[in-house]
């Protein structure tokens, strides 16, 4: 035991029903608590309801300040109250008064900064509301702030390029309202659990395009050469899903059931904006359809931005999307942002229409939305595709578990908000989705989501709200299921026994639960196990629910293969001792794509027979990743049997998949000896995709490096991706390839879009140079980055690892008293230019 004085304050406030004035009084408490005591956060109490905001801005671009009138219609939500208390960030407030009825009568108020206390001058009961207009100027660059992961930095409004420098990003501003950053901007309840309407009024000039939540109700030109924007959101939604963009966008519109669907993007991308979004229609009527419950808002639209401090997020009717989105025919064969598109739209049902009244229970928006991305694949490429997209997402969560973090998806003893947007609420929870999925049945899961929306229509929840709709669905009891997935930490390691009884006619699995039964629970687990013998396939239905559980099937003779969850559904570590046959037999026999998948990742960590004759038959697979991992074996093969799978190699020169054809250069090279430096010239000049290019470029420079790098030094700053990232990496991997003259025109003739990608490979190359070399070149990329965050980020980034990888090279013990002594010089340059960003 610890004692720990603690000094609270007691904050007595007009929650109460006795509805008096707030009193702060502070009070000393000597408390004993055990070292690891839990924290709780609380669904935020629910005092005072902004019921609807009118809100008017305009910008101040020198400043970076953003100029606000916002009447805010109030009431208490349920207590009486006096006072009203805001979330109202870094804001100068000019004036508080209360507004509407002729009304215009000062308020006295509290700001500390961070919350905003307004006396109302009288007592309110729930029935009654209050209109106050409160006038104020946002300055978010003065506001200290932390950030995340998954949300980079939380000021909530951004000023991209307000300068006008005609070397930077076209100038633009827009919003990030998620956790609870809103308040910045405009003041509010800043909690997910609130719920309110709005209209915003917009004033730009006359050229910028204003985007917001609803629908465009009425623009006016003003006399100064402004134009002002009504926009108004007539449907309840959270503070935090409240958006705005402005910029000199261009748009691709659509319609889809009546409602206005646009795609914005900087002018240059005007002619394919809608492949900027792709499949936007499709997938809203995809949702619509499977959930029963179609889109329920007044539009759709989307927009790219510059410097996003997230990847993209789901403001209701507007979302916002980082410049990843942005690429050629060449960067989207390689792939789109579909999944992105996918995931957002799916949060206007999970996060949007139905939110989570608090961040402990983020898995309610997050999980579903990273779920919502497999049904998109399922249903527009196929099952495998699917399959294939939740067992990365699996994959996903065990590397965050193998680093060290392990957590319940519901938890409400978070360290941070912004830590609750992790890989278990993202990546752990949609794969605890498909297993409920798949306990439930098809019918069942989207009935429960069908009701579980439509009972919560607007409103927030807690996980136990959709316990209850799935129970009401299937007459089912649940808590099992959500008691050891949603809360409860850690996941079940499995160790899989076989044995054959041949004098009992039994096959004997046993399934040992070896997971640490102190921190996370014994599971229920049901699971089909699929036997192989002569006479077919035999399904048998078990639960795993002991430490240690033995089953025994009845068979005629030694089986083919014994296949534990054969639906391949469980988020589990199943260490499957499966000897070699039972692996082969998956491998020609199993129905799904994962069975073979699985079968060859075993069989290729193993010294089986005929290992050439395995990668014969996957090389030719209809699974592209199955196609790959066989051709990453292929140097592993002797002469002999590498020579069996030539053709197949060959083939795989034009396969479908780009990744594949990269890598298929570089094996056709390194394990053949065939084609010669024009060959992949050509292929370089002629392939389709960035990544294929890059394949065939590696290979080119090996061959004749003069030439390849005269087509890098032309080609530098203008192309994305692979090859992008080869280019930099052949042109700044020592100074011998590039003068610093060189590299400061690379810098200045990229363009602002392509500078950050040769700002990664910049530090390595730096610190190889001269001291006045090395200050020539820094001075240059100073200047960028003033201009351009990206490029600093990038840099910082590169800084990294450029370090890591002199570090490395530290730890060579063959390394020369010179090469040794450069390396240090090199590792103290990077600390300098570490502590100096």
């Amino acid at each position: 035991m610890k004692k720990n004085t603690l000094l609270v304050t007691l904050f007595t406030a007009s929650l109460f029903a006795n509805g008096q004035s707030a009193e702060i009084e502070e009070v000393s408490i000597t408390a004993s608590k055990e070292e690891n005591t839990a924290v709780y956060h609380a669904s935020a109490p629910r005092t005072t309801d902004v019921v609807h905001m009118d809100l008017k801005v305009s910008f101040d671009w020198e400043h970076q300040y953003l100029n606000g009138e916002a009447v805010l219609t109030l009431k208490p939500y349920f207590y009486e109250l006096d006072t009203f208390v805001l979330d109202a960030q870094g804001m100068e407030i000019k004036s508080i008064a209360e507004s509407g009825g002729g009304r215009n009568k000062t308020l006295g108020y509290e700001y500390d900064g961070r919350t905003l206390k307004i006396a109302a001058g009288k007592t309110l009961n729930r029935s009654e509301s209050m209109k106050v207009k409160i006038v104020y100027v946002s300055k978010p660059n003065e506001l200290e702030v932390e950030g995340g992961a998954a949300i980079t930095e939380a000021k909530g409004l951004y000023f991209i390029n307000p300068t006008h420098d005609e070397n930077g990003w076209m100038p633009q501003v827009w919003t990030q309202g998620e956790p609870a950053s809103n308040s910045v901007w405009f003041p509010t309840v800043d909690q997910p659990n609130e719920r309110m309407t709005h209209e915003i009024a917009i004033t730009v000039p006359k050229s910028y395009t204003t985007v917001s939540n609803g629908r465009l109700d009425f623009t006016t030109n003003n006399s100064n050469g402004t134009r002002t924007d009504f926009w108004l959101m007539d449907q309840p939604h959270a503070p935090y899903l409240v958006m705005m963009a402005v910029g000199e966008f261009a748009s691709q519109s659509d319609e889809w059931n009546g409602i206005p669907v646009n795609y914005y993007v900087e002018p240059e991308y005007a002619n394919v904006a809608r492949k900027v979004y792709p499949h936007t229609t499709e997938m809203l009527t995809f949702f619509s359809e499977i959930l029963g419950t179609p889109y329920p808002w007044q539009k759709y639209d989307q927009i790219t931005v510059r410097e996003y401090v997230s990847g993209a997020m789901e403001n209701t009717t507007g979302v916002i999307f980082g410049d990843f989105m942005y690429g050629d025919s060449l960067s989207w064969a390689d792939g789109t942002g579909e999944d992105v598109v996918s995931h957002e739209m799916f949060h206007h049902w999970f996060g949007d229409l139905v939110t989570c009244e608090s961040w402990a229970n983020l898995p309610l928006n997050e999980s579903f939305a990273t779920y919502g991305e497999v049904l998109w694949k399922e249903h527009m490429y196929g099952e495998d595709e699917g399959a294939w997209h939740s067992y990365n997402d699996l994959r996903g969560y065990f590397r965050e578990y193998n680093r060290g973090k392990s957590v319940d998806l519901i938890r409400y003893d978070y360290e941070s908000v912004l830590g609750m947007f992790d890989g278990h609420s993202y990546a752990k929870g949609g794969r605890v989705l498909l297993m409920l999925r798949t306990i439930l049945g098809d019918e069942a899961f989207f009935e429960g989501l069908r009701v579980y929306l439509e009972d919560n229509r607007y409103q927030s929840v807690e996980i136990h709200n959709l316990r209850l709709a799935f129970e009401k669905v299937s007459g089912l009891d649940l808590n099992w299921f959500f008691n050891q997935w949603f809360l409860a930490k850690g996941h079940p390691i499995l160790q899989i026994e076989h044995k054959y009884d041949r004098e009992s006619g039994q096959q004997i699995m046993t399934v040992t639960q070896t997971q640490d039964l102190s921190e996370v629970p014994l599971y229920r687990l049901p699971v089909q196990v699929d036997v192989h013998t002569s006479l077919g396939v035999k399904t048998y239905d078990i639960i795993v629910d002991r430490e240690v559980q033995e089953f025994r099937f009845d068979v005629m003779s030694k089986p083919f293969l014994v296949h534990f969850d054969a639906q391949q559904y469980l988020l589990a570590d199943i260490q499957d001792n499966k000897p070699a046959d039972f692996l082969l037999h998956q491998l020609a026999n199993g129905p799904r794509m994962l069975d073979r998948y699985e079968a060859v990742e075993a069989l290729f960590s193993t010294n089986v027979v005929r290992m050439g004759t395995i990668v014969r038959i996957c090389l030719k697979d209809d699974f592209h990743a199955i196609r790959m991992m066989s051709l990453r074996k292929v140097p592993e093969l002797d002469s002999v049997e590498a020579n069996k799978v030539k053709s197949e190699v060959r083939a795989l020169l034009t396969d479908e998949n780009t990744a594949i054809r990269s890598k298929a250069y570089e094996i056709w090279h390194e394990v053949y000896g065939e084609g010669d430096a024009a060959f992949y010239a050509n292929a370089t000049e002629t392939e389709t995709s960035y990544e294929a290019k890059s394949g065939a470029f590696d290979v080119w420079i090996q061959l004749d490096e003069a030439a390849a790098l005269t087509y890098a030094r032309a080609h530098v700053g203008k192309v994305r991706g692979g090859l992008e990232t080869s280019i930099n990496i052949a042109l700044l991997q020592d100074p011998s390839r590039s003068t610093p003259d060189q590299v400061i025109g690379y810098l200045n003739t990229a363009g602002v879009e392509r500078q950050p990608s040769i700002h990664l490979w910049l530090p390595k190359y730096m610190i190889q140079l001269n001291e006045s070399d090395f200050q020539r070149v820094y001075s240059v990329t100073r200047e960028i980055q003033s201009g351009n965050s990206n490029a600093e980020g990038y840099f910082n980034y590169g800084i990294r690892i450029a370090r890591a990888g002199v570090q490395r090279e530290l730890q060579n013990p063959d390394l020369s008293e010179e090469e040794l002594n450069e390396r240090k010089r090199w590792e103290s340059q990077l600390k300098v230019l570490l502590d100096s960003e």
